[in-house]
C-alpha cells in the first residue's frame, strides 16, 4: 500500500460533478431481511490515464498489417485484459507511461517509476501475459504475469533507493 499512496501526486486533483450514469437499489437475496443499500454508479472517468484507455479502444480498430510490415490486428482478449490493468492502475493512483500494439497481436503497457529509472513492461497475448522489469541498473527480468503479481510489480518499481550511510 505505501508504494501506492507514493504515486499519489502533491496538488489534489479535483474531481467535480462527474456525469450520474445510474442509481439502482440493491438488496442481499440471500438474505431478503437485510436492509437495502444504494448504488450509485458514475460514469467511467480515468484521472491519470484516460490517454492510455483512449489509446486501447483505438487499438481496436485496428486491422491486419496495421503497420504496413504485416502485424496482426491487437488481439481483443489482449486489449480487454490491458483495459483492465489501466483500470485498475488508475483507481490505485498509478500513472502508465506508455501503451503500444505489436506485431504478433500483444498490446504493451509501460509503468516507471517517478524518477523515469526504472520501468516495467506488462505484454498482454490472448493466451498469456508477461512482465519485464527493467532496474535502473542491470538486467532486465521477465516472467509470467497475473494481476495477482501487480502488487509486488508496484512495490519494486516504487520503492526508493536506500541512502547509504
Amino acid at each position: 500500500m505505501p508504494a501506492l499512496i507514493d504515486n499519489y501526486s502533491s496538488t489534489a486533483q479535483f474531481i467535480s460533478a462527474w456525469p450520474l450514469s445510474s442509481v439502482r437499489g440493491h438488496t442481499s437475496e440471500d438474505n431478503p431481511t437485510s436492509a437495502a443499500s444504494l448504488i450509485i454508479m458514475y460514469g467511467e472517468q480515468y484521472i491519470l490515464n484516460g490517454t492510455i484507455m483512449n489509446l486501447l479502444n483505438e487499438f481496436a480498430t485496428l486491422n491486419d498489417n496495421w503497420d504496413d510490415e504485416g502485424a496482426k490486428a491487437p488481439s481483443i482478449i489482449a486489449i480487454e485484459k490491458a483495459k483492465a490493468i489501466t483500470s485498475l492502475l488508475d483507481k490505485h493512483g498509478q500513472k502508465i507511461f506508455h501503451t503500444a500494439p505489436g506485431p504478433n497481436g500483444e498490446v504493451m503497457i509501460d509503468i516507471r517509476s517517478r524518477n523515469k529509472a526504472k520501468s516495467i513492461e506488462i505484454i498482454f497475448y490472448s493466451n498469456i501475459s508477461i512482465a519485464v522489469k527493467f532496474p535502473e541498473k542491470g538486467h532486465a527480468e521477465q516472467s509470467a504475469f497475473t494481476a495477482g503479481d501487480l502488487p509486488d510489480l508496484l512495490t519494486w518499481l516504487n520503492q526508493k533507493p536506500l541512502i547509504n550511510a
